[in-house]
């Protein structure tokens, strides 16, 4: 099974693969942000409210909690 309940696929790209891999990252971040999961508070990594460590764009940092406003950059 996959993400929560079935595979999704993506696709991110840069003009190199550093900056392919930091919009990927990215992505990532916003998904988790702006799921159903997150949303209804059922989404969680080591501690409830304390983010789940994957940067987002600046247009998204507002929705950012705990430990991970503190990689707002």
């Amino acid at each position: 099974m996959g993400w929560p309940n079935q595979n999704r696929a993506s696709f991110a790209a840069g003009a190199d693969s550093i900056q392919a891999l930091h919009l990927a990252l990215q992505k990532i971040g916003m998904e988790l942000y702006v799921s159903p999961y997150h949303l209804s508070g059922d989404l969680r990594w080591e501690k409830t409210g304390d983010g789940y460590g994957f940067p987002v764009p600046k247009n998204g940092r507002d929705m950012l909690v705990g430990a991970d406003k503190s990689f707002a950059g």
